[in-house]
């Protein structure tokens, strides 16, 4: 994995060697490859409201019926590619993710991947494959109203790596699948909730760890 960060915090939002980034400070998700929003009522907007840093951050608002994928998520695909790979963003909610909300994620394009969020306790879970296996739980609960920096890692032998501001949230654990991966989400990318609300900063992706600005 990359280095710890500098004691200062000196994190950049668009990291030496990012194979993507968008810190959204452009006004526009001409960087992502698809916008969903489904079922109910959905938003996607580039907001100066609230942000982790600059001027400008992504909100992603859904609403539905209970019990649906309510969903309002940016996706950025990629040739796929088999790790070493990590991905990273700075996501506020309002409200404690709840409900399975998991708000952002990295996949093959299918089903094999990994999501991350609020499971029905409020504490940050790691999912993978749809939760087809074991899912990671965490006791770290999702504090409401407070920016948190969510990373992934996968290294070349594919153990797997979670961080919730920095501290370790799942892992280092095997993956199920050895897959390469061609897909990263972020915003609301699944919820059985009736409302999804969050807002997004910062987001990269590299061949290792990538720490969140501070």
């Amino acid at each position: 994995l990359a280095e710890a960060p500098p004691p200062d915090g000196g994190v950049a939002e668009c990291p030496a060697g990012a194979l993507f980034c968008d810190d959204f400070e452009s006004g526009t998700l001409a960087k992502w490859s698809q916008q969903s929003t489904k079922y109910d009522l959905g938003s996607l907007e580039v907001q100066g409201t609230t942000v982790a840093h600059g001027l400008l951050a992504l909100h992603a608002a859904a609403s539905g019926s209970v019990g649906m994928s309510n969903i309002a998520e940016v996706e950025y695909d990629f040739p796929a590619r088999q790790p070493p790979l990590a991905i990273r963003a700075n996501v506020y909610a309002p409200v404690a993710l709840t409900n399975f909300t998991m708000v952002r994620a990295l996949y093959d394009g299918t089903s094999h991947g990994f999501s991350l969020g609020g499971d029905d306790n409020t504490t940050w879970v790691l999912t993978e494959n749809d939760a087809t296996v074991p899912d990671h739980h965490s006791d770290l609960g999702v504090s409401a109203g407070q920016w948190h920096c969510l990373e992934l890692v996968i290294d070349a032998a594919g153990q797997v790596t979670a961080f919730v501001d920095n501290r370790a949230l799942a892992g280092p654990f095997g993956r199920v699948s050895a897959v390469a991966y061609s897909a990263f989400l972020v915003g609301g990318a699944r919820t059985v909730f009736t409302d999804t609300n969050v807002f997004v900063d910062d987001v990269a992706m590299g061949p290792s760890r990538l720490y969140c600005p501070q």
